[in-house]
């Protein structure tokens, strides 16, 4: 593996006991627990990154820091420019700088679009299992979900186009998770024209959460939703964020891009209605300029790692832990693994992930067609992964 002398991919940050919520389970088993963790062990849940921030990013805060005041901020000409550009180099999109509104994250960009774009009683559908904030979406907002579960084959999932069409004909939105997670897909350019299709001849508007649009594996593409065509624009709402490719998530910055001036409207109403007002904070603005402007290079060490940590896993469990599935993973850096064959219940997997200290998502929290599954993030250092492994035989003896 060949990453960039000046980047350090083999070392994490000790988060114990800071308030990371990925540390939350293991810091409690720290505090009440007598027993020393076994060497190597890290948390592989929430989604984000166990990496050493990118020195361009912690050196240009600091000095931002120390140079400006951290006073009430908006978005500035320059700040949109820099967002503009990243998708047009990075993803062959360039969205107008007055397209771009922005919110404290994807999920309350999500939820603000929901209530922005349906009523109550609305149908919306999403292909299932997926990020479970998305269901809260549509249950806190009361809207009903039009479930549409994934297909899965001996090559993985696959969309449903027979039921989604079915659906489509009493649904007013289509949540779209791309690259999807958890099953780690990304959509091919014919499936995406497929679904926005039939959205467009059943009047259904799509909101395109692409968060992970940048953690894509060697051999696939990332497709934004609105590249595909003008009226696929004029009909979505696209989400993106640093958080997921540069290890972002706690400066709660995103930016979604809504093409319509009359959609666009109505979200930053619905936004106002919940008082998020179109902003972010002063150094999630900074750090997501700097992300797009200087880390490319740091991008692409992580995903180096994340490539090799995501082969080990791939080969080790086919020798050694047969009754074990895993997808190959497309995107983003969370695999998702099958364990239905080992015959253990979902609540007697967590017990025996946990007693053996792997600290996955569990499957059954991204909805009925997860249980059985567990989602690991791999989003670390290589030696963690190796610990890890023997441990998961351990685990389904």
């Amino acid at each position: 593996m060949k990453t960039d002398i000046k980047y350090d991919f083999l070392n994490v940050p000790n988060r114990a006991n800071t308030g990371a919520e990925k540390w939350r389970e293991l810091d409690f088993r720290i505090n009440t627990s007598n027993k020393e963790l076994p060497e190597n062990v890290i948390p592989f849940s929430v989604a984000d990154m166990e990496f050493l921030t990118a020195p361009e990013i912690r050196d240009g805060l600091c000095d931002f820091i120390q140079k400006n005041v951290l006073g009430y901020t908006c978005k500035t000409d320059e700040y949109l420019k820099t967002v503009c550009s990243y998708m047009e180099r990075k993803h062959s999109y360039r969205p107008c700088e007055e397209e771009i509104v922005e919110t404290r994250g994807v999920v309350e960009g999500v939820f603000s679009a929901v209530r922005a774009f349906s009523d109550e009683g609305d149908g919306i559908i999403m292909l299932t299992p997926v990020y479970y904030p998305l269901y809260r979406a549509i249950e806190y907002n009361k809207r009903k979900l039009l479930n549409c579960p994934l297909l899965l084959t001996e090559e993985g999932y696959k969309v449903d186009f027979e039921l989604f069409e079915k659906l489509a004909k009493e649904a007013k939105l289509f949540i779209l998770c791309s690259p999807h997670n958890p099953t780690g897909r990304v959509w091919k350019n014919e499936e995406l024209v497929h679904l926005g299709e039939i959205c467009l001849e059943n009047g259904v508007f799509v909101l395109s959460d692409e968060i992970h649009m940048d953690i894509v594996m060697k051999g696939h593409k990332h497709i934004m939703f609105p590249s595909i065509s003008k009226d696929f624009a004029n009909n979505s709402v696209v989400f993106t964020s640093p958080s997921k490719s540069f290890n972002l998530a706690g400066l709660q910055t995103s930016n979604a891009f809504v093409k319509s001036k009359e959609k666009r409207d109505l979200l930053l109403k619905a936004l106002a209605d919940s008082f998020a007002f179109n902003e972010c904070g002063v150094l999630g603005y900074k750090a997501c300029s700097i992300a797009y402007e200087k880390c490319d290079e740091w991008l692409k060490g992580a995903l180096e790692v994340i490539e090799t940590n995501k082969n080990l896993i791939e080969n080790y469990i086919k020798d050694n832990i047969p009754n074990v599935t895993v997808f190959s993973l497309e995107g983003t850096y969370l695999m998702w693994l099958d364990m239905r064959k080992t015959g253990f219940s979902a609540e007697e997997l967590e017990k025996r992930m946990k007693d053996n200290y792997l600290y996955f998502d569990e499957g059954y929290i991204f909805g009925e067609g997860g249980k059985g599954f567990e989602r690991w993030n791999i989003a670390c250092p290589t030696k963690y992964i190796k610990a890890a492994l023997p441990r998961l035989k351990e685990a389904l003896l």
